[in-house]
C-alpha cells in the first residue's frame, strides 16, 4: 500500500506541474501574438517606409562581415568566392513597446519581409544568382528598445584584381564594399561595428594564408545623385603558400634546364646533341603553358617566373644553334678547307689555351687505344711504283709512303699495313686523325657550355633575388 499511494503521488505531482508548465507557454505564445499584432499593425506599421520618424534624421546601419571560409580564388578569371557571415544593426523607431505590457517579452523574432530591411549590396558582386544569395531566406530579432538584428550566411563571388608578378609568392588584396543602393547618407548612414573583421570562425585553406581583413568607411560621389553616399569597405589579404608551385613547376624547369649540358658534353659524332636540347625546349614550353593555364591574361603585369621560363626557353634554343654550329664545324674538316689564319690565332692557340682544350683528344676504336694525331697534309703520288719506306726514330714527325699516298704524323706508334692494303689504311688513318675544324669545334663546344652555365646561373639567381625582395619587404 505505502508504495502505490507514492506512485499516486508522483502521477498526480507530474500532471500538475505539466498543466502548469503548458499554462506558461501558452501564455508566452498569447503575449507573442499579441505583440506581433501590435507592433506590425497594417494601421500602424508599413515594412516598405523607412523608419524615420523625425524630421532630418537618418537610420544609422553598423555592419560586420565574419569570414568563414575562402570558398575559391580563381586567378584566371579573378573572381573569389568566400562563405561569410553578415552581421546589421540598426534602430526602428516604429518597434518599441514596454515589456511589461506583454508578459515581460522584451523581443521578438520575425520572417524578413515583416520588418524594414536595408537595401544592402556589395558592389563587387558578379554573381548569376544574386548579389548576396539568401539573404532573405532568415529572420530579424526585434528587441523592445527597437533596435533590430539581422544575421544571415551566405556565399558571394567578387572580382578581385589578381596581381601575379611575384607569383608563386604573390599577396592578393581583395575588397568587399557595402552600401544601400538606392538611400544615400541622408537617409541611410552605414559603418563598420569594428576596424577588424571577425577571423575566428575562419576555415584555413590549403593554398591561401589569411593575413588580415580590415574596415575602412568612405563617401562618394556620383554623377547622377549629389547626395552622398556612405559606404564600408573590407580589405581582405592573402598569402599564397609558395611550396607546391615550387615543387611541381620551378625546381623541375631548373632541372630540366640543367639538362641541357648534357648536350655539350655528347661528342658531336653521336648525332644527338641536336636532338636533346630539342627535347628540353619543349619540356620547358610545357611548363610555360602550364603557368599560362593557371594565371590571368593581363596586360598590366606579367609574372617573373614567366619571365624566367621565357628566358630558359631562349637559353635553349640558343643551345640548340649552338650545337648546330659545333657539328657544322666539327664535319667541315671533310670539305678539305683550311682554317684562317686568324681563326687558328684566336680560337686554336689564345681561346684553346684559356679552356684548357688538350690539342690532342683520346680516340677509342673498339678495344684498341690509339694517339689521336693532328692531320698535316695527305698527298697522292703520281708514281704509284714509289717503293714503301718505314720511318725510323729519333724524329719527332714520321713520314710514312703507302701505295698512292704519303702521310705525315707525330705519334709513336705506327699501324703496320701490307704492301697493296692502301684501301685499309686510308680508312684506319681517317678514323685516328682529328685535323684542326675537329679541334676547332671542341673548342667552340667548350666556350657555348660556359656561356650557357654563366647565363643559366644569371636567370636562376635573378629569379630568386626578386623572390627574396619581395619576401623581406612583406
Amino acid at each position: 500500500m505505502p508504495l502505490c499511494r507514492g506512485i499516486i503521488l508522483q502521477t498526480v505531482a507530474f500532471y500538475i506541474f505539466y498543466g502548469l508548465y503548458m499554462c506558461q507557454c501558452q501564455e508566452n505564445y498569447n503575449n507573442s501574438v499579441s505583440l506581433y499584432r501590435y507592433l506590425f499593425n497594417e494601421e500602424r506599421y508599413v515594412p516598405n517606409i523607412i523608419p524615420v520618424c523625425n524630421k532630418g534624421e537618418n537610420v544609422s546601419i553598423s555592419i560586420d562581415i565574419a569570414l568563414r571560409e575562402l570558398v575559391e580564388l580563381n586567378e584566371k578569371f579573378q573572381l573569389l568566392r568566400l562563405k561569410i557571415w553578415v552581421r546589421l544593426q540598426w534602430t526602428d523607431c516604429s518597434l518599441t513597446w514596454s515589456p511589461d505590457d506583454f508578459g515581460g517579452q522584451d523581443r521578438i523574432i520575425v520572417p524578413y519581409g515583416t520588418v524594414w530591411m536595408p537595401d544592402l549590396a556589395m558592389y563587387e558582386g558578379c554573381s548569376d544568382e544574386a548579389n548576396m544569395p539568401d539573404m532573405r531566406e532568415y529572420r530579424a530579432n526585434v528587441m523592445s528598445d527597437g533596435s533590430v538584428r539581422y544575421n544571415f550566411p551566405t556565399i558571394v563571388t567578387a572580382a578581385c584584381r589578381i596581381d601575379v608578378t611575384y607569383f608563386p609568392y604573390d599577396y592578393q588584396n581583395c575588397s568587399l564594399t557595402f552600401s544601400s543602393w538606392m538611400y544615400s547618407g541622408a537617409l541611410v548612414d552605414i559603418q563598420a561595428l569594428s576596424s577588424d573583421g571577425d577571423t575566428d570562425n575562419f576555415i584555413p585553406h590549403n593554398e591561401w594564408k589569411l593575413i588580415s581583413l580590415k574596415s575602412d568607411k568612405k563617401v562618394s560621389y556620383y554623377s547622377c545623385c549629389p547626395e552622398p553616399y556612405p559606404k564600408v569597405i573590407y580589405y581582405l589579404v592573402l598569402a599564397r603558400y609558395p611550396k607546391f608551385y615550387l615543387l611541381t613547376l620551378f625546381f623541375p624547369c631548373i632541372i630540366v634546364s640543367l639538362l641541357s649540358l648534357l648536350g655539350f658534353m655528347l661528342p658531336p659524332v653521336s648525332g644527338e646533341k641536336i636532338s636533346l636540347q630539342i627535347t628540353i625546349l619543349l619540356t620547358i614550353v610545357v611548363f610555360l603553358l602550364l603557368v599560362q593555364d593557371k594565371l590571368p591574361s593581363s596586360s598590366d603585369t606579367f609574372p617573373y617566373i614567366g619571365i624566367y621560363f621565357s628566358i630558359s626557353m631562349i637559353l635553349v634554343c640558343l643551345s640548340c644553334v649552338m650545337s648546330g654550329v659545333v657539328m657544322y664545324v666539327y664535319f667541315k674538316g671533310s670539305t678539305k678547307e683550311k682554317v684562317s689564319p686568324w681563326i687558328r690565332r684566336v680560337f686554336l692557340t689564345g681561346l684553346r689555351r684559356m679552356l684548357c682544350v688538350s690539342e690532342s683528344p683520346r680516340l677509342y676504336q673498339g678495344e684498341k687505344e690509339y694517339d689521336q694525331v693532328i692531320l698535316h697534309d695527305i698527298k697522292p703520288l703520281h708514281d704509284r711504283t714509289q717503293q714503301k719506306t718505314t720511318p725510323t726514330p729519333p724524329y719527332p714527325h714520321h713520314e710514312v709512303i703507302g701505295n698512292g699516298m704519303r702521310v705525315t704524323v707525330s705519334c709513336n706508334d705506327i699501324p703496320h699495313y701490307k704492301e697493296g692494303d692502301s684501301d685499309s689504311l686510308q680508312g684506319q688513318t681517317k678514323n685516328l686523325i682529328t685535323n684542326d675544324w675537329e679541334l676547332l669545334a671542341y673548342v667552340l663546344d667548350r666556350l657555348f657550355l660556359l656561356s650557357y652555365i654563366a647565363f643559366t646561373t644569371a636567370n636562376i639567381s635573378s629569379f630568386f633575388i626578386l623572390m627574396g625582395n619581395k619576401i623581406s619587404s612583406e
